[in-house]
């Protein structure tokens, strides 16, 4: 005998559905802050990454 979803059921289904969503929604927004900090730095790690190949350049010279 298969059991017919009651109201209660699908309501709870949909809860768990939505709390899932806000749960990955979060997850979405946190990993673009991090993606968009990153992408914020990365010219001044590169500049500096430049910097210290000169700088390791020119001990090396000496």
């Amino acid at each position: 005998m298969s059991r017919l979803p009651t109201r209660r059921n699908i309501a709870s289904a949909h809860i768990l559905r939505l709390s899932h969503l806000g749960k990955h929604a979060m997850l979405q927004v946190t990993a673009w802050t991090i993606i968009s900090k990153l992408m914020e730095e990365k010219p001044k790690a590169l500049q500096q990454n430049q910097r210290l190949h000169q700088e390791l350049d020119l001990l090396k010279s000496e």
